[in-house]
């Protein structure tokens, strides 16, 4: 066999990865790949509870049931974190609403 054909054939095997290497990167791309989908399972888990937050913050706001500001503003046992609660229900409500916004255009 001639010397640069089997010069070629050695650097170009020498030069591949291994094939342990192939299968690590393979393993590696699937289980992010599944972490990338848990943590959607998860971003979607959190969406819906804020929205959900920010319809009951809506509905208190507007002054639709009574029984939301038992929720919101309960005056026990905790008489002065609910008299702060209050107050920055508007400040709540941005926040909310700013973090939906981030939340809905950061994956799309």
């Amino acid at each position: 066999m001639p010397l640069l054909p089997t010069a070629v054939l050695l650097l170009c095997a020498l030069r591949s990865p291994a094939p342990s290497v192939a299968f690590q990167l393979q393993d590696t791309i699937n289980s992010l790949r599944e972490e990338n989908l848990q943590l959607h399972v998860r971003v979607d888990n959190l969406t819906d509870t804020l929205r959900e937050l920010r319809q009951l913050l809506w509905d208190y706001s507007r002054g639709k049931t009574s029984s939301l500001h038992h929720i919101l503003c309960s005056h026990k046992p905790y008489q002065d974190a609910a008299q702060i609660v209050c107050p920055l229900q508007d400040l709540l409500f941005g926040c909310l609403a700013l973090t939906i916004f981030w939340m809905q255009n950061l994956f799309h």
